[in-house]
């Protein structure tokens, strides 16, 4: 029995295809830290309180706290917060450290929980 001839340029792009798959499935699932000591230079996801927010050209100034002593201040955009968020408001985050200064967080996801 004859198995069927793969064409290199067929097996090329099936093996780029599940690189990429792989690729793409570790950028999206940010590591789980307990605290904001332990957020490192890729994204980390994360509960907070937030104690403040303030707005800024293009989203808020969000002073937050892990609970554990580990407080911070970070940026997120508008679009992931529209309205702001109330003092004493707890949020699950995606964070990394800032490339131009490591003690200022850049917020790339948001929810915030809601306390009913």
């Amino acid at each position: 029995m004859r198995s069927p001839d793969a064409e290199p340029t067929h097996v090329l792009l099936a093996a780029a295809a599940a690189i990429m798959a792989l690729m793409a499935m570790s950028e999206f699932q940010p590591l789980e830290v307990e605290s904001i000591e332990s957020v490192g230079d890729d994204t980390s996801e994360l509960t907070v309180m937030v104690q403040q927010c303030r707005a800024c050209t293009g989203g808020f100034v969000l002073n937050i706290s892990d609970g554990l002593g580990g407080e911070a201040t970070a940026f997120c955009p508008s679009e992931l917060l529209p309205a702001g968020a109330p003092a004493g408001t707890a949020a699950h985050i995606a964070l990394r450290r800032s490339s131009e200064d490591p003690d200022f967080f850049i917020v790339s996801s948001l929810r915030l929980i809601d306390r009913k």
